[in-house]
């Protein structure tokens, strides 16, 4: 179920970063649904203790914090636990919750019921423990054995998602036996709630309005490092958390593509490219790139075909993600660059998306090989359809994609940010 704008929209933590009155202000205006967290949070670790049960494990430990928070929905220092990990959650088949937190911090989760019980003490992150990380180690290792006894499955598999390696020798030396645990919480948050795709269509509606910022604030002159903060700036500023990647080039640095934004002054005749990347409302991420060209210039016959190509390639593979649809098929009936673009193509055709970037990454023929994630797209999945195109011999080059959501009888595009008029054909 959801809810309009207003109190009974669902509840959230009094810690957790939440929209700003600037995001809720905006949404009414759009007449967007907010997702009930309640609800919403009640959905994802149902799917957490599905997959629990389905692989015959008797518990899931989660250091990645993203998987924290899907499971917990709180928050806590994101990007410093992602390098310093002192935070971990523990599901049990029977659906247990058990949340270690960085010390001092189990206010963090104080009103958040399905977090039925909160430590301090998770891993050994060096930062903590310097030399003696693996004394720590063990005595985490040690407690976590102690509630595998109390919830039954002492004897049993325990999934870990990711660990520093003195945490994985703890948990060996305990006698617990370790199996891949990433696996089981990618396909828990593949299939998204209608609470989640509410969540997701408010984050979005945030993102817009800061690439609008963004648009406003664009003029030959600036460089794109001042361009790319009125990005971060109105993500920040209506509740978002935070941007992945740095993905904002001008002119000669569009192509090739990954390279992070500089000091570069944009000029005039500029194509200028970039991927929003973000993790924003509630936690979900925007992932849609679009390419504009600088000042009043005409826009040349080569940098129109350029984005003419980007748009066919995304609608086309967009057209192939339907319920049914293998992700092996996908890739073999994909859009066929021209060669000249072919080298320098993106990384994949399209991806799962969530909190975060998920699997699966489908990839292009020329890609693949028996390491292809294998599966099915169903619905209620989200996926984002990239497209790069740069030539192989030099000059400027195009990156787009959009947003698509699953729906039983094929998929909805979720990013409607318009395109540059002056680079349409």
């Amino acid at each position: 179920m959801q809810s309009r704008i207003g109190p009974s929209a669902g509840k959230p933590s009094a810690t957790t970063i939440e929209p700003s009155p600037i995001a809720l202000r905006e949404w009414s205006e759009l007449g967007l649904a907010l997702p009930n967290l309640d609800t919403m949070r009640a959905y994802r670790l149902k799917r957490v203790i599905a997959e629990i049960g389905r692989r015959d494990i008797a518990a899931i430990l989660c250091f990645d914090p993203i998987n924290i928070r899907y499971i917990t929905d709180c928050t806590n220092m994101q990007l410093w636990v992602a390098h310093n990990p002192c935070r971990a959650v523990l599901v049990s088949a029977s659906g247990r919750v058990i949340l270690w937190d960085f010390e001092g911090c189990a206010h963090l989760s104080a009103d958040l019921p399905l977090v039925g019980e909160t430590r301090s003490g998770g891993g050994a992150p060096v930062f903590s423990y310097g030399e003696q990380a693996g004394t720590a180690a063990a005595r985490f290792a040690a407690e976590v054995a102690e509630v595998l006894l109390e919830v039954g499955g002492r004897d049993g598999r325990l999934a870990i998602d990711r660990a520093d390696p003195a945490v994985i020798f703890a948990f060996q030396n305990c006698g617990i036996e370790l199996v891949e645990g990433q696996q089981a919480m990618e396909r828990a948050r593949e299939i998204k709630s209608a609470d989640e795709i509410a969540a997701i269509r408010c984050a979005i509606a945030a993102c817009d309005a800061s690439v609008a910022e963004m648009r406003t604030a664009f003029h030959p002159g600036i460089s794109e490092v001042e361009l790319w903060s009125h990005l971060h700036a109105g993500n920040i500023k209506r509740g978002g958390e935070w941007i992945e990647t740095r993905l904002l080039t001008s002119g000669p640095r569009t192509n090739p593509w990954y390279q992070e934004c500089s000091g570069r002054i944009i000029e005039p005749g500029d194509l200028v490219a970039f991927d929003t990347d973000l993790i924003g409302a509630f936690g979900y991420c925007v992932d849609y790139s679009r390419t504009w060209l600088a000042g009043e210039a005409r826009a040349s016959d080569h940098q129109r075909r350029l984005h003419e190509i980007a748009l066919a390639h995304v609608r086309h593979n967009a057209a192939l993600i339907v319920p049914g649809a293998s992700y092996a098929e996908i890739t073999q009936q994909s859009y066929r660059l021209p060669e000249e673009f072919r080298a320098r193509r993106y990384s994949v055709l399209a991806h799962s998306v969530g909190m975060a970037d998920e699997c699966p990454a489908i990839r292009y023929p020329e890609d693949s090989d028996e390491t292809d994630p294998q599966g099915i797209v169903e619905p209620g999945m989200v996926f984002a359809v990239e497209a790069f195109v740069g030539s192989e011999h030099g000059g400027e080059g195009v990156k787009h994609e959009d947003m698509f959501l699953v729906t039983e009888t094929g998929n909805e595009r979720l990013t409607h940010f318009p395109l540059d008029p002056a680079l349409m054909a």
